[in-house]
């Protein structure tokens, strides 16, 4: 009997370990069209949940450089984007899911997000833009 107690612990805990590790950690951000990364986005836990903030840029040579959040309002108001937290009040809904708000800092607008982890170390960002549009962003695990 004690064997069976210990083994459903040590399920259940790993569980919710398992909970609490997801998505912590260095993701890439991909391009669209490309599936190349747009910058390495660390995700982090704190007090209210998790956040994630801009790790590193990948400027793509054609593109014009912008290293400051010139469009967004408030604090975040020409902060570097390099540790510019763009994910926020991220919680569990359950083991799959999270959901919160992400900042895009090419417009300075801030939207409702969904963060799914799929196969093969991706998550899907579902962006909510209103009640009729979304779309869909995914990112990868950086390799160690």
């Amino acid at each position: 009997m004690k064997k069976i107690f210990f083994i459903m612990l040590s399920l259940v805990s790993s569980l919710l370990y398992a909970e609490d590790k997801w998505p912590i950690g260095l993701w890439n951000m991909l391009d669209d069209f490309t599936e190349q990364p747009e910058a390495i986005i660390e995700f982090y836990r704190t007090s209210n949940g998790v956040e994630g903030k801009i790790n590193k840029v990948f400027y793509d040579p054609e593109d014009e450089v912008i290293e400051n959040c010139i469009h967004c309002v408030g604090e975040n108001k020409n902060k570097p984007l390099v540790g510019l937290i763009t994910f926020s009040d991220l919680k569990y809904i359950n083991k799959q899911k999270l959901e919160g708000t992400v900042l895009d800092p090419e417009t300075g607008k801030t939207y409702k997000c969904e963060l799914t982890p799929l196969k093969n170390n991706k998550i899907k960002l579902h962006v909510i833009v209103n009640r009729i549009l979304s779309e869909n962003r995914y990112l990868s695990q950086l390799k160690k």
